[in-house]
């Protein structure tokens, strides 16, 4: 499983999502595109059957939650359309 913010211009951010005690939140991962402004959406990213990613979920300490769309945007990013 993996973490992920989405920003309106840098796109997809991506990170391993680490045991709670070592976790990157959500929030420190926004800090570094400079906070919440500009972010789309947040949460998971995990591979399904056809091994396919597939966004859900969101980010409690961002209030944030994954969106329509942001499943076959990444996809497209990542070129696996």
């Amino acid at each position: 499983m993996l973490k992920y913010i989405r920003h309106k211009e840098e796109g997809f951010i991506v990170w391993p999502k680490f045991p709670m005690d070592l976790g990157i939140w959500h929030k420190s991962m926004a800090k570094i595109v400079g906070g919440k402004e500009g972010l789309l959406s947040a949460g998971f990213i995990v591979f399904e059957e056809n091994n396919l990613p597939t966004c859900m979920g969101g980010s409690e300490s961002l209030g944030l939650d994954s969106i329509d769309g942001d499943t076959s945007a990444l996809r497209k990013e990542w070129g696996v359309e």
